[in-house]
């Protein structure tokens, strides 16, 4: 395991019943995931196997446990999946929840561990590995690019694989997302669209202009049913 895999800076001691509870909630989300029937799961496999760059994937946070449920279909993907995670204590707790589902985090935020992140961020890049961002968090509003994503496309020149999944009647948690949570056994569609915001587009014209490229793109893979847009 390089250094990149430990992602250990700066993080925060939980207690032990806490560090309990994250396993078992993260086991049991796993194993809810597995009932998950996927459409274009291939798109998904062929991301993480293929050999292609390492790139950002970007989607809304309410889509966040499907995506991940997706990931963990994979058997043994060549490529793993990072994310980028604020180094509070909250984010103490994401991350330990998210190691748990295979998926590796990055602690740091603008104002904390900023440089030390990206620097991080971009070494994974580089190893052709791929970064999970979601667009909209960490508070919102919902379905609205906020310009921290747009920031880390003008930044790291990654290629962006813009990702949507569809619930077939999922429940909806009353949070500022809208967190859909697929019912054990349900449908879910994959929907993935690789592409890259026009050339030269630097400061902060080119990152507000990158962040209209994420919203309309994102949009363009949404179909929301249980959400007014």
């Amino acid at each position: 395991m390089n250094s990149a895999d430990k992602s250990s800076n700066a993080r925060v001691e939980l207690s032990t019943p806490n560090k309990l509870g994250i396993s078992a909630l993260g086991l049991t989300v796993r194993v809810w995931q597995r009932t998950m029937r996927y459409t274009n799961l291939e798109i998904i496999e062929s991301v993480f196997n293929d050999h292609l760059p390492g790139s950002l994937i970007l989607f809304w946070h309410n889509r966040l446990f499907p995506v991940i449920g997706a990931y963990n279909r994979i058997p043994n993907p060549e490529k793993k999946l990072y994310a980028l995670v604020s180094p509070s204590r909250d984010g103490e707790q994401l991350s330990q929840f998210l190691e748990t589902v295979r998926v590796i985090p990055i602690r740091g935020s603008s104002s904390r561990r900023g440089g030390v992140a990206l620097r991080e961020l971009m070494k994974i890049l580089e190893d052709g590995h791929h970064v999970a961002i979601t667009v909209d968090g960490p508070r919102g509003p919902c379905y609205q690019a906020a310009p921290g994503a747009s920031l880390l496309v003008q930044t790291t020149g990654a290629p962006i694989y813009f990702t949507g999944i569809e619930c077939e009647d999922p429940w909806v948690i009353n949070s500022w997302d809208r967190l859909l949570v697929p019912k054990p056994f349900s449908r879910m569609e994959i929907k993935m669209d690789r592409d890259a915001p026009p050339p030269g587009l630097t400061g902060k014209d080119g990152r507000r202009a990158i962040q209209e490229f994420i919203q309309e793109k994102l949009m363009l893979l949404t179909v929301d049913r249980h959400h007014k847009l």
